[in-house]
């Protein structure tokens, strides 16, 4: 009597065993990746200080009236219209570029009056480049108390900060002459209790303290290197920033 044999059918190995396992590595990989970066980012973002002070001690802002000055930016759409940091729209102007110029030319007419008793452009061009390098050299030391969470300015940056806040205030008074109208910021449109992000003071104060910072997070080095927090950008040349 013959007996018969079962034949087993050998498996072949599975493909779908192999790319399970080649996915689950490319998320993990791709996910470690993601956080490490964000963990990175976040630990360069540039300060906001709880308090910026100039020489004497006078307190010039705080991190919520930096933080309500961004607030007032965001409520009057102005990223519809401009960009800050870069970021925003294309019709306006960039208001970091825009203030770090302010900021940089403040600084240069400081140190020109207070040394040769003229301002910076009526100076000879050996001058000017004396002037220059001082202004580059004392706004990117940075002078950011981590311990403290303080931010101390020197008499120059002071009165960068003041040219800064005295061109805003124009330009959202009296409008910019090409899209913002005047009086586009008002103290009328916020109630004086529960403005929510909007520090107590002025608005106007706020958002120019806000701008003021974005410029000197850009002209300021990072600690322990050799570029700014915003990797000297935006370009100017006067502020340190290049290649």
């Amino acid at each position: 009597m013959e007996v018969q044999r079962k034949t087993v059918p050998v498996k072949k190995a599975s493909k779908n065993g192999f790319l399970k396992s080649v996915l689950v590595f490319t998320l993990i990989v791709s996910f470690s990746v993601l956080l490490l970066g964000g963990y990175w980012i976040f630990k360069g973002l540039a300060p906001r200080p709880v308090e910026v002070s100039g020489p004497n001690g006078e307190v010039l802002m705080t991190k919520s009236s930096i933080s309500g000055g961004q607030a007032v930016f965001q409520k009057y759409a102005l990223m519809d219209y401009g960009t800050i940091l870069g970021h925003g729209s294309y019709m306006g102007p960039d208001y970091t570029a825009e203030a770090l110029k302010i900021y940089t030319e403040g600084m240069q007419d400081f140190k020109a009056e207070a040394r040769y008793g003229k301002r910076f452009k009526q100076l000879s061009d050996e001058k000017q480049s004396t002037i220059r390098n001082q202004v580059i050299r004392e706004m990117r030391k940075n002078r950011y108390n981590r311990a403290s969470d303080t931010l101390k300015l020197t008499d120059a940056q002071v009165y960068g900060l003041q040219q800064v806040r005295d061109h805003y205030r124009n330009v959202f008074t009296k409008g910019d002459g090409w899209g913002l109208e005047p009086g586009l910021i008002k103290e009328s449109h916020m109630p004086k209790r529960d403005r929510a992000w909007v520090d107590s003071e002025d608005q106007i104060t706020q958002i120019s303290d806000f701008i003021f910072w974005t410029a000197w997070l850009s002209s300021t080095l990072r600690p322990g290197d050799d570029i700014t927090y915003t990797n000297n950008w935006p370009y100017d040349e006067d502020a340190g920033n290049t290649m």
